[in-house]
């Protein structure tokens, strides 16, 4: 804490002792000295804790009666013919199941995140990743008629970054703007980088989402209310997936957005070494 005195700005820590966890708060005082605060935040920790757990094994444990349905549900249209209706039930049957589990594999991966026991770091080039999401997910966009690019300047600097997580990362935002985008609209994914962070954004040119919305679409199961955005299939866990992985990377990410307009994702993430480069557009 003496480095407080000496930035001459608050800074907080936690520790451990005795098996209990404080919350340590110094704050330097102009003229006096510095101001310490501790806080016994044990009691928060394990709510927290208990929190993650019930989470993980509850959608564990949901996870195997999952599966069965899927199984069965695809068994059915082998045991004989379905007629019209039949195969319709069975179909949704199918889709519904995929969507709990897309809700389970989400709230796994978020507890994981929060508990720290994510995988380790390693060198990784985000252009990489975002071009191959890009591209995989062309077939989408061409389903939708929305038209979908590719903007990033060459040699872009490596992040210490955990492949798979920052893949979730681009596909969780560049689904979500070919969700809200309307045949005939743009979404464009853009890459560049600073001496010290590298800045991937995700721009639509879709419904956009409402001033009173924007302070709460990163909460957990949080869904824009209005009709437009009610009739779109979600969980609600998706941009909440983004922040906790962003934010594990020791980045963040900001959004503007405009009714009728578009919006806009932003991730800046830090890296080790600025690089320049020029830009390429696919």
């Amino acid at each position: 804490m003496r480095d407080t005195l000496e930035v001459g700005q608050a800074r907080t820590e936690e520790g451990t002792v005795d098996n209990r966890t404080y919350l340590l708060t110094a704050a330097p005082i102009p003229d006096v000295g510095m101001m310490l605060e501790m806080q016994d935040i044990t009691y928060l920790k394990e709510l927290d804790r208990a929190k993650s757990d019930f989470v993980s094994i509850v959608s564990h444990d949901l996870r195997s009666p999952l599966t069965s349905i899927l199984g069965f549900a695809k068994l059915l249209k082998r045991i004989g013919p379905l007629n019209e209706r039949q195969e319709r039930y069975v179909q949704q049957i199918i889709e519904v199941t995929w969507s709990m589990e897309a809700l389970i594999n989400n709230l796994l991966d978020l507890a994981r995140i929060e508990a720290g026991m994510d995988e380790e770091l390693e060198l990784c080039s985000l252009d990489e990743i975002a071009a191959q999401v890009v591209e995989e997910m062309q077939g989408v966009a061409a389903e939708r008629e929305v038209r979908l690019r590719f903007a990033v300047r060459r040699d872009l600097p490596q992040i210490l970054g955990r492949p798979m997580r920052l893949r979730q990362v681009v596909s969780n935002l560049v689904s979500n703007a070919l969700k809200y985008t309307p045949p005939g609209g743009q979404v464009l994914v853009g890459l560049d980088a600073t001496d010290t962070h590298l800045r991937m954004s995700v721009a639509d040119t879709g419904l956009g989402i409402p001033p009173q919305d924007l302070p709460h679409i990163f909460e957990k199961f949080y869904r824009v209310q209005d009709a437009e955005h009610a009739s779109r299939k979600g969980t609600g866990l998706g941009l909440a997936l983004v922040k906790s992985i962003v934010e594990s990377h020791g980045g963040q990410v900001v959004v503007k957005s405009q009714v009728g307009k578009g919006t806009i994702f932003t991730v800046i993430l830090p890296v080790p070494d600025g690089s320049d480069g020029e830009v390429g557009q696919a």
